[in-house]
């Protein structure tokens, strides 16, 4: 398939082409087979700019089936998934006669399992099935798709789902320089200009700031599972200026308070796959 770097010519001509927004990319691989990538942050601003776009082609289509891949979502804020709810309602009735199949990559963990299970919160006017193999999602979509057209959909699916891989590098080399963490000090570990870094965050859907975020919260919950260290000193250590705000930037990343998740992990040992690779990559030393 085609990049097509104008979104109104992909509008007006999509097939075989596909447009990359920020956190995004929207494709036409056939006149049947539609689909979207997701990965990084999915902020409400990145979903609404994706859905504007799908909510005009979607016009334009006839019957179909369509593919969404997840896997490279590292996270769905609130009024982000709500969004996802008002679309499928404001288009229920164009969607039941114009998708007759719908394949979701899924994500691993809780996020993965959010996300999957709002096809059943919202309802979906259209069969949802779930995969973890491009393959296969494909074959449950249509069985006749052609050779180089699933080579296409697999490769740009493929893609973006390692773009977070950038995320994990700049995770660990934050981790590292914790207390003397700053962007062009980073870029500089990382081998690039201070500039690439803001511009391939930028493309992410995140920011220096939010990423350097999510690597104190790590770093917080791993000191919250190797020590007994009160809660409001794990938050000033790791330069955050309250329990307040370490407690909102941490439900903003774990999806609960932090006293909650400690409770939790110290009753039940469970950790989702995406957290604990997530620890790996944090500091060792208390």
């Amino acid at each position: 398939m085609k990049l097509e770097q104008d979104v109104d010519a992909f509008v007006q001509a999509p097939v075989g082409r596909y447009v990359v927004g920020s956190g995004w990319l929207h494709f036409c691989a056939t006149p049947r087979l539609w689909g979207a990538v997701l990965w990084g942050r999915a902020e409400l601003q990145n979903l609404t700019s994706l859905f504007d776009l799908v909510e005009r082609t979607l016009q334009q289509t006839s019957e179909h089936v369509s593919l969404l891949d997840i896997r490279g979502l590292e996270h769905v804020d609130l009024a982000g998934f709500g969004w996802i709810g008002h679309f499928m309602a404001k288009h229920r009735a164009t969607l039941a006669s114009r998708v007759i199949r719908h394949a979701v990559l899924r994500a691993e963990g809780a996020l993965g399992a959010v996300v999957s299970g709002s096809y059943e919160i919202f309802a979906a006017p259209y069969p949802v099935s779930l995969f973890t193999d491009v393959g296969e999602a494909l074959s449950w979509l249509d069985g006749e798709l052609d050779g180089p057209t699933r080579e296409s959909v697999t490769v740009l699916c493929d893609s973006p789902a390692r773009v977070p891989g950038f995320l994990t590098e700049l995770h660990a080399a934050l981790a590292a320089d914790l207390d003397n963490a700053e962007l062009a000090r980073t870029a500089a570990q990382l081998g690039i200009s201070a500039r690439t870094l803001q511009r391939r965050l930028q493309e992410l859907g995140t920011s220096f700031r939010a990423e350097l975020d999510i690597t104190r919260i790590r770093e917080g919950q791993r000191r919250m599972l190797h020590s007994d260290s009160p809660l409001t000193q794990i938050a000033i250590d790791l330069g955050f200026s309250s329990l307040q705000n370490f407690s909102r930037q941490f439900r903003r990343v774990a999806g609960e308070s932090p006293s909650a998740w400690r409770q939790r992990v110290q009753r039940t040992g469970e950790l989702d796959a995406g957290t604990r690779m997530a620890l790996e990559q944090v500091r060792r030393e208390p």
